[in-house]
């Protein structure tokens, strides 16, 4: 590429206070100019192309999520661009001019909704221009969170799994990465125009808990298909319920928090004689529990998928720095169908 003149400052969306309100905390982002850093030897300085909104950012601006920041703080956890300097380590040197899906989980770095993003280099991955910048902005997140769910099923020799927020990307991605291991899925959504689009697209077993035979059919149903793992990214009261139906040594894993709600309901009785657990699944942990040759390997697949168009994460809204508020007020009232989608270029 041609060489670049990296600017002394750049505009961000930038945090100054959390608030538990949603719609609140959406309304406190404000766009600042910040100064280029100089990179420590094995950074890398990324020209942003795009950056995913998903729920774990929301959760970060009211305050929610595991990993703290320090505030003000530039928010985004994954996004997409072209490294444009590096830092002295000649680590760094070969991505000098490459695209790359980039993410960051440390509390110390400014995030990805930002015109430049500065992270180490072990988290970037180089992606060909092939993929477009919806896909490769969230490359690193939910395909990967999709398989180490369906890790934890094929450890454990599960028949079938069942999974609430059906209608969510991690959901649809569950769906494929389930159905390539053999594994049946039973899907739980809260609307029937949700089940009846699920069945249009092919899923066999779809259950609205709304239904008031929903308890019946998912005991039922769970226990002819032996559903011994739920993945639930919802909690409250329907994830305890839904445990205390499915069969005995059933495993919930619990990995995102939509309704805001401590994951309750479920029967002492069905954890200590049905010999039932609750988990938790945090994408970072899972990554850090395999090897560097198995990551690569799965992120590969991932980006031949999403190349060839075999999977994608559906994006409904798209907005640049200066109306990312107004766009994200719109995110949060409706976060089960389509992503929103920051663009700096």
């Amino acid at each position: 590429m041609s060489k670049m003149t990296i600017p002394s400052t750049y505009r961000a969306l930038s945090l100054g206070i959390h608030i538990t309100d949603l719609k609140e905390a959406v309304s406190q982002l404000q766009v600042v100019e910040k100064s280029t850093p100089k990179l420590q030897s094995k950074q890398v300085l990324i020209k942003m192309e795009g950056a995913a909104c998903n729920p774990s950012d929301l959760l970060t601006l009211t305050g929610s999520y595991g990993v703290k920041k320090a505030l003000p703080m530039v928010p985004g956890w994954v996004g997409v661009g072209t490294v444009v300097a590096t830092g002295k380590s000649p680590l760094t040197k070969w991505l000098k001019g490459k695209r790359v899906v980039c993410g960051t989980q440390a509390a110390n770095e400014d995030g990805t909704w930002a015109e430049y993003f500065v992270t180490d280099y072990m988290m970037c991955l180089p992606v060909s221009n092939k993929i477009e910048t919806a896909q490769a902005a969230n490359l690193m997140l939910n395909p990967l969170t999709a398989i180490g769910l369906i890790d934890i099923a094929v450890k454990t020799k599960a028949k079938a799994i069942v999974q609430n927020a059906a209608m969510g990307q991690v959901g649809k991605l569950v769906t494929y990465f389930a159905a390539k291991k053999g594994i049946e899925v039973i899907q739980v959504v809260r609307k029937e125009a949700q089940v009846a689009q699920l069945k249009a697209e092919g899923n066999q077993y779809v259950l609205n808990s709304s239904d008031e035979n929903f308890e019946k059919d998912l005991r039922k149903l769970s226990s002819d298909l032996n559903a011994t793992v739920g993945l639930d990214a919802v909690g409250g009261t329907l994830a305890g319920a839904m445990l205390n139906l499915l069969p005995a040594k059933a495993r919930w894993v619990v990995y995102g928090d939509l309704s805001g709600e401590a994951v309750s309901g479920f029967d002492p009785m069905e954890l200590l004689y049905q010999d039932k657990t609750i988990e938790g699944f945090h994408l970072k942990n899972w990554l850090d529990q395999q090897s560097m040759l198995r990551i690569m390997r799965k992120m590969s697949m991932v980006k031949k998928l999403l190349e060839k168009g075999t999977i994608s994460m559906q994006f409904g809204q798209e907005a640049t720095i200066e109306d990312a508020t107004d766009a994200l007020r719109l995110y949060v009232e409706d976060m089960s169908n389509a992503k929103l989608l920051l663009k700096f270029n």
